[in-house]
């Protein structure tokens, strides 16, 4: 029956029409009985004749009703008479969002104003099981007071319920972003790609949406364009959008970054919460309005601060100077002695033909204000040959905390050299330069075919007291072994109170790989067997055989490829193999990566090597760097890296500055404290690089190539090389290849 103005519904008066869409017309109504004005939502009859349309009409009603949020339309009952099903709600006198963003987008401060509540609105809407599945400015009013309200939940889920799975993708292109047509499951332009593929959605699918309002409010303009339907979605499942910070540079970097992550196409790398969405924002705002932000839209990327006074350091094993890995570290075998010489070289000649730069012009900085942590290898309580994956563990958690801004992570090289033997936690601290250590024990309880239980016991321990603030037992299938590591990452996190910023939790919580083979396959690559860490020759065909083995059972394994192109870069770069086919190996691998994720910050730091270390081209190599340790701040390799590059184009003092940031995640790394004791005397302060000298010695006393070095800064320092020879009488005799040039020279 046709509903018109002054007709009666029950108690209701019909008032007039204020719009109508794909799951009914809207009214204005007076509810004579209690004396005010409500909405009502009638659903069409030819609609009411099918009874999937019928069952999603009562499904918003029993949603929407279960929702109780100040920025949420209430509904208040679902009403029939005479044959017309409808629902009563509350009536919003304003304006749509849509017909209220200026064409430049809002200010930053209107901007918070509004899309915090709507991202709480979301969260709650989530912690109820429902998702909204039609979120766009059309369907956000602004009441008289100003207070933004999320609508129209006609497209709502309930989670919870076995509903069966909605795969019908029927949408409209609004005109323009002031005006919408009708839609049925969904608008395109702010649909997600698993809902325009008709694929099933959760809550994520409104993190997506949301994200496109975000956009549409800080620029005045969508992410994603078309002229129809079809356009449209293939926008939305193809185009990377433009950078918020690239069309409005007044606006904080990070405000993009929390876009682009709600923007992204695969779900698991969203927010995987409107809550954490909700805190970002919070959180951004705060450090606007406090101020914090200035330094950032002038600085560039920002730099780990360092201590005054570094922290003490015990004997350890040598690694490879200059871009040392922690994913490489067989990779010094046979070559130290090569390096060092071909170093000292460069060094000595570069001397010779330089003008005196005097000391370096940086001052070391303040220690950080933040937490630092270090996590000790695990202990493997099963069988020897399951080292590796013990050691995979440890390895695994340490790179999920270290995508986290907050928090200050050691890199696996120095925990790994690091000689624990009979010092106390509190002296572990003391040496590692850390507030907090986190250990434990992984039992792999093998099932025929391999697969089996796991249990992983960790503990967090504060170092300055020697209290453990928590611990607990994962025994679960080793299926799970991705959501444990995370759950540990996380349970840390929480522990030590930090906030996470921008996508870090997505990153703390991403999957490597679902293929649990080739997971294996990949640790063993990264953790030979000691026997064959001895044995390694120049080809590296254990790393290359497993970790293509790896990539082989999962394709798509991302960081398999970037660790199997990084691995070929730097054959081609050592003169290993300085063939054309190595570098065209390390290309394709770095193409399959490229593939999956280009913009993932280990397709980036694969691609700055490949530029680096295959052609020396430091402008590109620098850009994808600087993009890494955005995402990745306490990755201590990619930082030293950046250091590198700035020596070699001759910007000493700023390569000091990133060396030293390195040092302070990568305390124990002899590579970083090589590169940076030949930094300082590249610019003729030798009383800093002999210091750094003297600490590589306490790290690595049988180092007969630092020994060495420290002979010629004493010469260059006190110009007597009668000083270097009653140094090198001091040094037990042996045919050491440095024994015997420090003799002659």
């Amino acid at each position: 029956m046709p509903i018109t103005p002054g007709q009666e519904l029950l108690h209701y008066r019909i008032v007039a029409k204020l719009g109508e869409g794909g799951m009914g017309a809207v009214y204005r109504a007076e509810d004579t009985r209690l004396g005010r004005e409500v909405a009502i939502k009638v659903m069409p009859a030819e609609l009411a004749a099918d009874p999937q349309r019928r069952q999603r009409f009562e499904q918003e009603a029993r949603a929407v009703a279960a929702l109780n949020h100040p920025n949420i339309v209430t509904v208040f009952s679902v009403e029939q008479a005479d044959g017309v099903s409808f629902i009563t709600m509350e009536l919003i006198a304003g304006q749509p969002l849509s017909a209220l963003i200026p064409d430049g987008g809002f200010d930053l401060a209107r901007l918070f104003e509004l899309a915090i509540p709507a991202a709480e609105a979301l969260s709650s809407a989530h912690a109820k099981g429902i998702t909204h599945r039609d979120l766009k400015p059309a369907n956000m009013m602004l009441d008289a007071d100003g207070r933004l309200k999320v609508l129209d939940f006609g497209l709502a889920k309930l989670m919870a319920a076995d509903l069966g799975t909605e795969t019908a993708t029927q949408v409209s292109v609004p005109s323009s972003p002031r005006t919408e047509q009708g839609t049925i499951l969904g608008t395109a332009g702010y649909m997600s790609p698993e809902q325009a593929e008709g694929k099933p959605v959760d809550a994520r699918t409104d993190i997506f949406s949301l994200g496109v309002v975000l956009f549409e409010m800080a620029t005045g303009s969508r992410p994603f364009q078309g002229d129809t339907a079809i356009s449209m979605i293939s926008s939305i499942l193809k185009d990377t959008p433009p950078r918020v910070s690239d069309l409005k540079p007044a606006l904080p970097r990070h405000l993009g970054r929390i876009i682009d992550r709600c923007l992204e196409k695969n779900p698991a790398k969203r927010f995987q919460t409107a809550r954490d969405v909700a805190t970002e924002l919070e959180n951004l705002k705060k450090e606007v309005d406090s101020g914090e932000l200035a330094s950032e839209q002038t600085s560039g990327v920002s730099c780990v601060s360092v201590p005054s006074q570094p922290p003490r350091t015990s004997p350890g094993s040598h690694a490879v100077p200059e871009a040392t890995s922690r994913r490489r570290p067989w990779l010094a075998i046979g070559v130290v002695v090569l390096l060092a010489i071909l170093g000292g070289a460069w060094w000595t000649l570069r001397d010779r033909d330089a003008t005196p730069a005097g000391p370096a012009t940086t001052a070391p900085a303040t220690a950080p204000a933040r937490s630092m942590i270090a996590v000790l290898p695990f202990e493997n309580l099963g069988p020897p040959e399951d080292a590796y994956f013990a050691a995979g563990v440890a390895d695994e958690i340490i790179g999920r905390l270290s995508t986290v801004s907050g928090l200050g992570v050691i890199s696996r090289t120095s925990v790994t050299q690091y000689d624990r033997a009979g010092k106390s936690l509190r002296q572990v601290g003391h040496d590692l330069g850390v507030n907090y250590v986190l250990e434990g024990t992984v039992r792999w309880a093998r099932a025929d075919g391999g697969a089996g239980r796991v249990r992983i016991t960790p503990q967090l321990v504060r170092v300055e007291d020697d209290s453990q603030l928590w611990a607990q037992t994962y025994d679960q299938q080793i299926d799970d072994i991705f959501e444990v590591q995370s759950n540990i990452a996380g349970e840390v996190i929480k522990q030590l109170g930090v906030t996470l910023l921008g996508g870090e939790l997505a990153a703390v919580e991403e999957r490597p790989t679902d293929n649990l083979e080739a997971y294996q396959a990949f640790l063993r690559a990264t953790e030979p067997p000691e026997d064959v860490r001895d044995d390694l020759g120049p080809s590296g065909d254990w790393f290359v055989e497993h970790m293509e083995e790896a990539t082989r059972l999962d394709p798509r394994f991302l960081l398999a490829w970037t660790r199997l192109s990084e691995h070929h870069s730097y054959w081609y770069h050592r003169n290993f193999d300085r063939s054309e086919a190595r570098l065209e190996q390390a290309k394709q691998a770095l193409d399959r990566a490229e593939e999956i994720d280009e913009n993932h910050p280990n397709t980036r730091l694969a691609r700055g090597y490949y530029h680096y270390f295959g052609f020396r081209d430091y402008d590109r190599a620098l850009e994808d760097f600087k993009a890494a340790v955005e995402a990745l701040p306490n990755d201590a390799e990619a930082r030293a890296s950046i250091g590198y590059i700035h020596r070699r184009q001759g910007k000493l003092a700023e390569a000091i500055a990133d060396l030293e940031a390195a040092l302070v995640l990568a305390p124990r790394d002899a590579g970083t404290l090589s590169g940076l004791a030949e930094t300082h005397r590249a610019q003729r302060n030798f009383d800093k690089a002999i210091e750094l000298r003297q600490r590589l010695a306490e790290i690595s006393p049988e180092d007969s190539g630092n020994r060495f070095s420290l002979l010629g800064l004493s010469v260059q320092l006190s110009g007597d090389p009668e000083e270097r020879l009653a140094q090198w009488r001091e040094w037990p005799a042996s045919d050491d290849f440095w024994y015997v040039v420090g003799g002659v020279v």
